[in-house]
């Protein structure tokens, strides 16, 4: 068949040819051809499509016309090589469409413990053999008349009368009818293993009577009762299996019940075959083939013992903790992995949608369900299609075929004697399991449900009427031995059209079409009037044959084929590829216009017939930027034609010209198209493509949206610019000190240090500075310097490097890198700041990312886009080697972050907490301070600092969870950044009285209510969020710190008072770090520090820093022992960081890198201020600490050039303190008088320092304050 195609193609077609210095060649390939070629014995245009955005032009796929030369005869040169490579190419472009090699990227992509789970593999298995029954007597019902025990039994003359063997074929449906139907009521209230253990043993019941009946009524009781396990197990199998199936493999196993009865149908009839060989003549013939599936089911009941139920009956029914750890043992995976929390939500979602948001705890009342089927007009429609589709595949004689195939091949002569009918039998049998394989696994998907049954409802009328015509030669002469063999041809042609095509009406379009809420009754509906068809066909089908002298019938089953076309050509929509809510929709409209309709009517189709690729979500913003470049090329080629306003051309959408109706045009959508529920598209001119009426104007307000964002920020960053300029040039030449000429490198470092604010957070911050910054510390410690720095080639330090241009967005990562980055954030990031909820992500990122390649995200909301594309954006950042992938999925992300928002809502707050934690861990971003109190102020907007309680809010319990968490995750950013810049906090905590959020787990806290108890005990399990709250405790710690101690305008004359408030505060800083929870597994392992032991003393030693610094620079001196505690909590910090920095793949941040600068000052200004400090710390315990600071500063200023100052300074500073203790142990101290050599250059360049410090534009009563602490400290001689 095949070379008669290619000899075909050789002598009749070539794809083209064109006119060369050597005459005429071959042209062969996909569309990329332009120009006049020779066609059809003419020259003509290589027709060419321009793509309406773009502007480029679009070649065909595959263009073949008849070629000639140009003296007029045919040219065949190279048309055998043109012809092989279009069927190697059709050829290939089937298998690379085909479900199978979509299930073996899907497993590539997977996890290696979800695939090969053997848990997961052994349960399907199990399921699957649902189907052994089934086809077990399909097949073996039509030959076991045949065999003589049978016939002597129960008293049968022949095994090919089709009358005598009606009954004993057709009464077991019957039983499927009434065993599919009961199974509805079952199967939700006893589990699916235990029904799959039920109808096992019912079916073997029904076995082991028809093996001791003494006659024939109980042979047909038997029939009936197998009939009902049988019926049942078909219903059971298949949902069992879709219910326990990962993602990525569901599809394969679900075929799994497939090839198990197609295994089972041929297995049968040979088993058949085989006691008619081997055993003779007695009962133990068909005692052996109704008894023999009998002991694999029994073994199988005493395997699913050890097997796994099904997780969702599990939740379905209340033993949710049982069904968490069933999830995860068919995942291979632990229960608080992200992929079975978001199988975890997914099932709770889709069990509380199909109660119907009722909140009741059982499924949805009988009753409603029957209510809903049968009175909702989309899903009488549902109904019409399955029933009819059950009835047409019945018609076209597939089934009855196989059913009395032995019968048949008498009728056409071909049957012989036992054995070869049995064979033959046999062999067809084989032949279903190879066709339903094939169909499967390379027709359906890949043709498409339409075409794959216009192609095999085709099939089986020719088979059908070569079937008939033969038959009726056949009795009026003889036939030939080819037209013979062609017969049998066609039974097996028929059987594989019946495969690729009316297979797929009843059996797919079934499952595909009902939705959730009742899914169940539906399919148990269609399968029991299924059955109750096959019965009425069974047993009405000898009668037809004897009424129509054998070969009418099968012209009959022509005919139905025939209208079976029809009815497809007019009612059957097509469905491949659509999602639940798309199919719903198709079912709101007229009935008799599916070959109207388009394949996918909310997607703009491509231009080679397929659907557009839009899965990347900056595809569209790509082709926008195209869209406007060939405006402007339009434009500079000539200008454009005048329209007079008003004139436009209203053009009618699609379903209105179809229907001949007349088209409002209105948008989006025309009057009648909203009527009747359907989508309205018009068709563009230039390349006939359906689209959006409004689709340029939405893409054009899109443009003017972003092109306004950039303008902004392009704007912000001038002016902020501009305005530090503005001040630098303003304070260039102060008038209380003579700038000099050379500046020595004391000078130098001090300016870099009056810099280091306007690099906090990646951005240019406020330049206010408050006394318990690092930075306002960072200038007083230089008043302790008494010794000259070496001195350095000077350096430039500008004020800003200006805006750093964003990168070109990327398009969304494959599924399995998006999920290391998501695992990446929620791992290292959520502990810590958790106003995100992981289930909710997880099914955007399932939708997004986990769907089938070519997913289109133009139909999908601003919100999952923009956090998908945001949370990515942070994990890369903390994944090494990330390369510019964080920029660009930021870029990325940014495109939605308008449309969010502008919500003014939960969602607008996360989104800015989201970039807050981009700038927190990027070089670049927006400013921290900035974005902090805008969130902060938009939960105050909104109420979230207020207790709850004293609203009546009709949130659900998860939002109003989230609530509480994107309100303290806020506080505790600007609480940090307040603390850190010196600056007033957002909010103060005595005007908060919101609760701190739950103690509990993210996938036990759902829309509909808590799962589980909240943890109260710190002897309890902790939870993703203990650590969370133990953080945002510590932040109320420091805001009360800042408060009491740096915020106190009011001046306190008793110095006890202060000391007994900072005594306070440090008893609520030791109960805090003895109450810290215990550390997650994984934080040996994690991408940051946070939530591991070095991070609670890291902070716990920050805090005693934060909360005794003020003495630390008080004029009056502090205690020995307070400098002792601060010397030693800042060696403490420098150790840590190293331990956990260095040599490990953690990445940095902004507040690393001020904590461990201020630690580092700390101790050199303990050194410089306490002599009792001076006199207890040893040489190499100053070298190691100054050397731990040192190194880390160091790997930071490689990453990130702006944290070069930090690394200077210390640098310095650190090598002037060793000079100093070197010479105080060689007792070459220098007095208070030899220092007036030096006074003049020291004060100038505090002066310089200061006047640096002014550029900041500080306030001026913090001005002065510096001013005065270092006016005092000039005046101090360093102490003995």
């Amino acid at each position: 068949m095949l070379l008669r195609v290619v000899s075909f193609l050789e002598n009749n077609l070539l794809v083209g040819s064109r006119e060369t210095s050597g005459g005429y060649h071959t042209v062969l390939g996909s569309g990329f051809l332009t120009g006049p070629v020779r066609c059809m014995g003419r020259w003509t245009d290589w027709p060419t499509r321009k793509d309406p955005i773009s502007e480029v032009e679009i070649p065909p796929t595959i263009f073949v016309t008849p070629a000639y030369m140009g003296d007029g005869s045919q040219n065949t040169k190279g048309g055998f090589r043109a012809a092989s490579i279009i069927v190697q190419m059709g050829i290939k472009e089937l298998f690379l469409r085909s479900p199978l090699a979509n299930y073996g990227k899907a497993i590539r992509s997977a996890p290696r413990e979800v695939i090969f789970n053997h848990d997961v593999i052994l349960s399907a298995m199990l399921f699957a053999t649902s189907a052994i029954p089934a086809t077990w007597d399909q097949g073996s019902a039509s030959v076991i008349p045949s065999l003589p025990g049978f016939q002597q039994q129960f008293h049968m003359s022949s095994g090919a009368n089709a009358k005598q063997i009606k009954n004993f074929v057709s009464l077991v449906y019957i039983g499927y009818a009434v065993g599919a139907a009961l199974s509805f009521f079952i199967n939700d209230r006893i589990g699916r293993l235990w029904s799959y253990r039920l109808y096992i043993t019912i079916w073997t019941t029904g076995q082991l009577v028809a093996c001791f009946s003494p006659g024939v009524p109980g042979l047909y009781a038997s029939r009936i009762i197998s009939g009902m396990g049988i019926g049942a197990l078909t219903v059971i199998g298949p949902m069992a299996i879709v219910e326990i199936a990962p993602m990525e493999i569901r599809g394969l196993l679900s075929a799994w019940f497939t090839v198990a009865m197609a295994l089972s149908l041929f297995t049968s009839v040979f088993c058949v075959y085989g006691v008619y060989s081997h055993i003779a003549v007695s009962r133990l013939q068909y005692q052996t083939v109704f008894f023999a599936p009998c002991i694999l089911m029994l073994l199988l009941i005493i395997a699913s013992f050890f097997l796994c139920e099904s997780p969702r009956w599990l939740f379905l029914v209340g033993r949710r903790e049982e069904g968490i750890r069933t999830l995860a043992k068919l995942r291979g995976l632990p229960s608080d992995h992200p992929r079975v929390s978001m199988e975890i939500r997914g099932i709770e979602d889709s069990i509380s949608k199909s109660r119907g948001g009722s909140g009741e705890d059982g499924p949805p009342r009988f009753i409603d369900i029957v209510k809903e089927t049968f009175t909702g007009w989309s899903n009488l429609r549902r109904l019409q299609q399955v029933l009819v589709s059950y009835a047409l595949a019945q018609l076209s004689g597939a089934n009855s075929i196989t059913s009395y195939f032995v019968p048949i091949l008498s009728i056409m002569g071909l049957g012989g004697d036992t054995k070869r009918s049995l064979f033959l039998s046999g062999m067809y049998a084989m032949s279903k399991l190879f066709f339903c394989l094939i169909a499967s696994f390379f027709f359906i998907d890949a043709l498409g449900r339409r075409k794959s049954l216009f192609v095999g409802i085709t099939l089986q009328m020719i088979s059908d009427i070569y079937i008939g015509v033969y038959i009726k030669y056949k009795q009026q002469n003889a036939v030939s031995l080819a037209s013979s063999e062609a017969a049998i041809a066609a039974i097996f042609t028929h059987a594989f059209g019946y495969s690729v095509g009316l297979l797929i009406l009843p059996y797919v379009f079934g499952a595909e079409l009902w939705p959730d809420r009742i899914r169940s009754f539906g399919g148990a509906l269609g399968a029991t009037f299924h059955w109750l068809f096959i019965y009425g066909f069974q047993y009405g089908l000898p009668s037809l044959l004897a009424k129509t002298d054998n070969w009418g019938a099968f012209l009959f089953f022509a005919c139905w084929c025939f209208m079976s076309l029809l009815y497809v050509y007019l009612m059957v929509p097509e469905i491949a590829g659509l999602s639940v809510e798309e199919i719903d929709a198709l079912f709101k409209g007229p009935w008799f216009n599916a070959f109207r309709r388009p394949k996918q009517p909310d997607v703009i189709d491509s231009d080679d017939g397929g659907e557009a690729n839009l899965d990347k979500p900056m595809l569209l913003a790509s082709r926008v930027i195209m869209q406007q470049n060939s405006r402007k090329k339009r434009t500079s080629e000539g200008a454009p034609r005048s329209r007079t306003p008003g004139s436009r051309i209203q053009v009618a959408c699609i379903n209105c010209k179809e229907r001949k109706l007349k088209c409002d045009a209105q948008v989006p959508a025309c009057a009648n198209c909203d009527r009747h529920g359907l989508t309205c598209l018009v068709e563009d001119p230039a390349t006939k493509r359906h689209q959006p009426r409004n689709y340029t104007d939405t893409l054009e307000d899109r443009v003017a949206l972003l092109e306004g964002l950039l303008q902004q920020m392009q704007q912000d960053a001038t002016s902020a610019s501009m305005e530090a300029l503005v001040t630098s040039k303003d304070n260039s030449q102060p008038t209380d000190f003579k700038p000099q000429e050379d500046d020595n490198g004391v000078s130098d470092l001090a300016s870099k240090v009056g810099m280091l604010g306007l690099h906090y957070a990646a951005g240019a911050e406020p330049q206010y500075l408050g006394s318990s910054s690092t930075f306002a510390f960072s200038r007083i410690i230089n008043s302790t310097l008494r010794q000259g720095a070496p001195g350095n080639p000077p350096t430039t330090f500008g004020l800003s490097e200006g805006p750093t241009d964003l990168l070109s967005p990327c398009p969304l990562p494959s599924y399995e890198a998006g999920v290391a980055l998501s695992d990446a954030y929620f791992q290292n990031i959520h502990l810590q700041y958790p106003f995100l909820h992981e289930p909710t992500f997880r099914d955007w990122e399932m939708k997004l990312v986990g769907a089938s390649e070519g997913v289109d995200t133009f139909g999908f909301d601003s919100i999952p886009l923009f956090f998908v594309n945001m949370v990515y954006a942070i994990g890369a950042l903390l994944l090494p080697n990330s390369g510019s992938l964080p920029q660009q999925l930021y870029a990325s992300a940014q495109i939605y972050i308008g449309h969010v928002l502008l919500l003014d809502n939960l969602e607008s707050i996360q989104a800015i907490l989201c970039c807050i934690m981009y700038s927190l861990r990027s070089p670049a971003g927006p400013s921290i301070w900035k974005l902090s109190g805008l969130a902060l102020r938009q939960c105050i907007e909104l109420g979230y600092h207020r207790n709850s309680k004293r609203f009546s809010s009709t949130a659900d319990p998860l939002r109003l969870e989230l609530r509480k968490r994107v309100f303290w995750c806020a506080y505790g950013i600007d609480c940090a950044a307040a603390t850190t810049l010196g600056r007033p906090l957002g909010v103060p905590l005595q005007e908060v009285d919101s609760e701190i959020p739950m103690d509990i787990n993210d996938i036990d806290i759902t829309s509909s209510g808590i799962c589980v108890a909240v943890r109260s005990s710190s002897s309890d399990p902790p939870t993703t969020m203990s650590t969370a709250i133990h953080v945002i405790r510590l932040r109320c710690l420091w805001a009360r710190i800042h408060t009491s101690l740096y915020s106190d305008t009011t001046p306190t004359s008793s110095t006890h008072a202060s000391h007994t408030r900072t005594e306070q505060l440090r008893a609520e800083l030791e109960d805090w770090i003895v109450s810290a929870p215990p550390t997650p597994p994984h934080a040996s392992d994690a991408l940051s520090i946070f939530a591991c032991r070095d991070w609670f003393d890291n902070n716990y030693n920050y805090s005693i820093l934060l909360l005794y610094r003020g003495q630390l620079t008080d004029s009056k001196g502090a205690a020995d022992d307070v400098f002792m505690e601060c010397l030693q909590a800042s060696e403490n910090i420098c150790r840590g960081y190293r331990r956990q920095y260095i040599g490990r793949s953690v990445n940095y941040t902004w507040g690393t890198l001020h904590c461990l600068f201020m630690a580092g000052l700390t101790y050199l200004h303990c050194l410089w201020a306490s002599a009792a400090v001076r006199e207890m710390v040893r040489h190499d315990s100053l070298s190691s600490t100054c050397s731990d600071c040192t190194i880390v500063l160091v790997v930071m200023a490689e990453r990130w050039k702006d944290a070069a100052p930090y690394r200077d300074i210390f640098e310095a500073l650190a090598s002037s303190t060793r000079t100093m203790m070197v010479n105080k142990n060689h007792e070459q101290w220098i007095e208070p008088a030899s220092l007036t050599l030096l006074d003049s250059l020291d004060q100038e360049d505090l002066s310089q320092w200061m006047a640096d410090i002014n550029d900041i534009s500080m306030s001026d009563g913090i001005d002065t304050l510096l001013t005065g602490l270092v006016g005092d400290f000039i005046q101090q001689a360093p102490p003995c």
